[in-house]
């Protein structure tokens, strides 16, 4: 393999691991994120920015690395140990960490390491969570092999904090950004959903089956986002978090019947939110075109959204005798292996 470090503008470096004969990787040290991952075949399967720039001007969070509160808080308000805190937010509800969240930090590249044909490759960062106030150490591990890649997130506090972290990769297993999932078929290891309201917070929890939400067997993603009821809401689509049942199976297999191509994801999270590209932006990717409508899959494995103010949730405290550890694991089957 070849591994290939540079440093770009703002002093942001790029790494870059190909493998002979088989996949290459690029990550970005800001939000340590999955800027590419290139297939045998040439064919990339995460959507990436085409400017490096856009990465540090918020959006659609592609391929980074999400936190320290991934999806949003309600009323960017909620109590930690009896004292209420109230976020810096230019929307109603705090949204993925703010403008200053990880998605935005310029993290160090603190370790490159070969052995038995994977590379680990280790970004950390220290931040001060925005009016909650402690240090906060994150270190996010990426472990990146032939047939796909683990991320692992860890942190440590020295103030009781909020801490949900994830990766916010949209993939089409296609390459084709420029067209619908038509050819796509999703299964999920969850038979309860979270219903989501016309600001995308959580309502009630429902039981998927005989819904448009139930996953548990594979079928086709097109007709369950052009679902009526989905299209009748602001989510336009899916945006919703699914509750894992158990860590046995993966929690998430994505196939394309056009590529035959599969992607295993196993976690464990007690959960994942599952967003359909809903409201693209104008920013372009690397095909010099903006994302299409529903032309990618984002997956994030992380807890509930808004958890901290709703208890039917598992919560997300991270305290100062407790070290935060959780992972993520893609699986790439292609047929021509």
């Amino acid at each position: 393999m070849n591994i290939k470090k540079r440093l770009i503008q703002k002093n942001w470096s790029v790494i870059e691991v190909a493998y002979e004969n088989g996949p290459t990787y690029e990550l970005l040290s800001i939000g340590a994120t999955l800027t590419k991952w290139i297939s045998r075949d040439g064919t990339n399967l995460v959507a990436g920015y085409e400017d490096y720039l856009d990465y540090s001007k918020g959006g659609m969070y592609l391929g980074t690395c999400v936190g320290l509160i991934s999806g949003r808080i309600a009323s960017a308000t909620c109590k930690i140990e009896g004292s209420e805190y109230h976020f810096n937010s230019k929307e109603k509800h705090y949204l993925h960490g703010g403008d200053k969240g990880l998605s935005f930090q310029n993290f160090e590249v603190s370790s490159i390491t070969e052995n038995d044909d994977k590379v680990t490759i280790e970004f950390s960062t220290q931040m001060v969570p925005e009016e909650i106030g402690g240090l906060v150490s994150v270190k996010i591990a990426y472990e990146l092999r032939n047939d796909g890649f683990r991320i692992d997130f860890f942190a440590k506090t020295s103030k009781t904090t909020l801490c949900n972290l994830t990766n916010h990769s949209y993939f089409n297993l296609d390459g084709d950004f420029l067209l619908d999932l038509s050819h796509h078929s999703l299964e999920l290891n969850a038979s309860k959903a979270v219903m989501v309201d016309d600001e995308i917070l959580g309502t009630e929890i429902i039981d998927v089956n005989n819904t448009v939400f139930d996953f548990r067997n594979a079928k086709s993603l097109m007709p369950s986002i052009m679902n009526p009821l989905l299209k009748s809401q602001k989510a336009n689509g899916f945006d919703h978090f699914f509750l894992l049942d158990n860590h046995i199976k993966p929690a998430v297999v994505l196939y394309s019947s056009k590529s035959n191509r599969r992607l295993n994801i196993k976690t464990d999270y007690p959960g994942v939110t599952i967003y359909t590209t809903n409201y693209p932006n104008k920013k372009r990717i690397h095909n010099s075109y903006p994302l299409s409508l529903h032309s990618a899959i984002a997956i994030e494995p992380q807890y509930q959204s808004n958890a901290i103010n709703d208890d039917r949730f598992e919560g997300y405290l991270l305290k100062p005798n407790q070290n935060y550890h959780h992972f993520i694991d893609y699986c790439l089957w292609e047929d021509k292996q």
